[in-house]
This record gives structure tokens, sequence and C-alpha cells, in this order.
């Protein structure tokens, strides 16, 4: 089974990611680029930015959070607002980021995820290695494993959006870790951070498989500089 969601680390310290455009058939692709379902030539820019140089480049793939959601409210009731938001953003972007914030956004999450799969958006989920509030990556965890038990069933949300449990899977980018500023945690934080997602997520093992070992961590350290 082929993934639309591998990336690979260029050289220049960019994100090469699949998107929007037609594979072309030819065995050869331009450097930094795999073969997927589709292919795509945008990139996010892994460096520090200043206010005035993050003008037009700033909210980025991996940070924008655009999901409708408010605390004690479920998840469900901001439905149509989160598909239109969805949609609109399909418009310019190849990949979105969903915000497990709370467990109980499991289910609805799947639901968005199918709009999601029905524009050929690559999918950034966000769960936030935090061991104060539980085990780490246990939201992430729990949509995986429902997925995987339902990989091989069509499923579908209100609007008649389809896809199977291992669809959605493979079209997940990767998951946003954390987010502490520019270099917050140090090597030993980030390392721990990095080694525990892989542990539990990347490398998880079902009958000898490892179904989401496509699916890349991400650790957000880019920040603002301070104004001289």
């Amino acid at each position: 089974m082929q993934s639309i969601s591998s990336v690979v680390l260029l050289a220049a310290g960019l994100f090469g990611v699949s998107g929007l455009a037609e594979a072309p058939d030819k065995a050869d692709l331009p450097p930094g680029y795999v073969r997927g379902d589709v292919v795509s030539y945008s990139y996010v820019p892994i460096r520090h930015w200043s206010p005035e140089d993050g003008i037009g480049i700033l909210p980025y793939l991996f940070e924008y959070n655009l999901m409708a959601h408010q605390d004690g409210t479920p998840l469900a009731t901001s439905h149509a607002e989160n598909v239109r938001r969805i949609d609109i953003a399909s418009q310019w972007s190849t990949a979105i980021m969903l915000y497990l914030r709370q467990e109980e956004y499991r289910d609805e999450i799947i639901n968005l995820m199918l709009r999601c799969f029905k524009n050929r958006q690559l999918i950034v989920l966000v769960d936030y290695h935090n061991r104060k509030s539980g085990p780490p990556y246990r939201r992430v965890g729990a949509i995986l494993e429902k997925l995987w038990r339902r990989r091989d069933e069509q499923l579908s949300n209100p609007e008649g959006d389809t896809a199977t449990g291992a669809q959605l899977i493979n079209n997940i980018l990767a998951v946003k870790l954390g987010d502490e500023g520019f270099s917050g945690l140090g090597t030993a934080g980030l390392g721990r951070v990095y080694d525990d997602f892989n542990r539990i997520i990347r490398n998880r093992q079902y009958d000898g498989r490892m179904p989401f070992r496509h699916i890349r961590g991400w650790y957000n350290l880019i920040g603002y500089a301070a104004r001289p």
C-alpha cells in the first residue's frame, strides 16, 4: 500500500511534502521528492524568523490552527464550521492541522479527517508531549488504534465523505509534539520527546507490521526574534 504522507528532510533544511499535483508517470522524481499518490513542490522553511521576515510566510503548515473548538463543548457542535474552514484551506494549503485537545474529540476528528481526505489534504495532528496530564501521545494513539481496527472498513461522515481506516492512516503526514519557543527544551529534552514518540507511535507493531512508521514527529522550534 502506498502512502501519500511520506516526507524527506532536504539538504537545505526544507521539508518536501506530498501535495495536490498529480504524480508524474516517469520513474525519476526531482531531488528531495518521494513516490506516492501525489507530489508537491511546496516546503516548510526550518529557521528562525523575525516578525518582519515572517510576514507572508507564517502561519505555516505545521503551526496554523484553524479549527473551531471550545473547552467543555463537544467538538461535533462545530462540525459545519470546521468543514467550511477545511474547504477554504484546501484552496491554498497542501496540508492541514487538526488539534486533538481533548480525548473526546476522537470520533469528530476522524469525521474531519474524512473531509481532508476528500480534499486531498495531508493531515498534521496535534498531541503535545506532556507527562503531567498522563501518558504522552495517548490522544493520537487512540485515533490510530481505532483507524487500524477499521482499516478495511469504509468510514463516512455526515457529508458522505468516505475512506477506509487505512487510507486515513496513510494520509497523516506528522504529529506536532509540542511548542516551547526556540530550543526551549534543550537537546536532552527534545531527545526524550522524539524517543517517546517513536516508541509509542511510529514503531508500534501489529502482527509484525508497523503501520504508523511513515508518520513523522514535529516539535516546533520556530519562534519570533525579539525586536531591537
